[in-house]
């Protein structure tokens, strides 16, 4: 699917720079990686702009 020639595109990462692995810093990120449900800002924009329905199972 492609987007409409204006439509908002989100391209930018954040990027945390260590000298190595820190596993608490992993952890933070833990939940939201787990997290089965869609942002919210994507369920908005999928019922809002695009007209679709969400149904949850």
């Amino acid at each position: 699917m492609t987007g409409q020639v204006g439509d908002p595109l989100n391209l930018w990462r954040i990027v945390h720079l260590t000298d190595g692995p820190d596993p608490s810093s992993a952890a933070a990120f833990d939940g939201l990686a787990g997290d089965p449900c869609l942002r919210v800002f994507v369920e908005v924009r999928l019922r809002e702009d695009l007209g679709r329905g969400l149904v949850r199972r």
